[in-house]
């Protein structure tokens, strides 16, 4: 996808590949979707600590804008007491301007930049929102409903497949559901398990 993983030698060097993804994302013309936003957006989260892992890397289908879904996720995590610290957000597609009716492709160039972060930031558990980024992340061509629960992601990574925020915000009935989920994911950080 011309996107080459980088590998990891010393923090200085590791800040340097890191802003030189985020430059990367930034000046993205891979896609059509390049010309239609103002800026794509990399994630959410503090990486200033770059010889630890992030405890949970969250991936959505698009760029977590909507406020409304902001603070639901907050929400959730101050419930959980999970500090923001702990915490990066991404999404599969990096550009604004992405209409999440719309199927991703498994070889969007916005994957390997994904990828790229998950190798970076090391996290201990990779939480999956939304049934698109449970089936590439995954490979797997099933509903969310099946895919649901803890998987093995890239031959390495933990991850918990749950609803997407807009899906709990369109159906609250299915909050309780997804709660379950990230008290399981909770439990796994804190033992230690995956």
């Amino acid at each position: 996808m011309g996107i080459t993983p980088w590998h990891k030698r010393d923090i200085a060097t590791e800040m340097d590949a890191w802003l030189i993804l985020q430059r990367q994302i930034k000046q993205c013309q891979r896609c059509i979707l390049s010309t239609q936003t103002a800026s794509p957006i990399m994630g959410i989260g503090d990486i200033s600590r770059a010889k630890q892992t992030v405890s949970y890397l969250i991936i959505t289908d698009t760029p977590l804008i909507d406020a409304t879904e902001k603070i639901l996720l907050n929400n959730i995590l101050f419930a959980l007491q999970i500090s923001p610290m702990q915490v990066y957000i991404t999404s599969l597609i990096k550009c604004t301007g992405y209409h999440r009716d719309k199927k991703i492709d498994k070889d969007h160039p916005c994957i390997a930049y994904v990828l790229s972060q998950i190798e970076y930031l090391r996290p201990q558990l990779i939480c999956l929102f939304g049934e698109q980024v449970a089936q590439i992340m995954t490979a797997s061509e099933q509903s969310l409903a099946k895919l649901r629960g803890i998987h093995t992601v890239l031959d390495q990574y933990t991850a918990l497949v749950s609803d997407s925020l807009g899906h709990l915000l369109q159906y609250p009935q299915d909050k309780q559901t997804f709660w379950y989920d990230i008290i399981n994911a909770k439990e796994i950080i804190t033992s230690g398990t995956s």
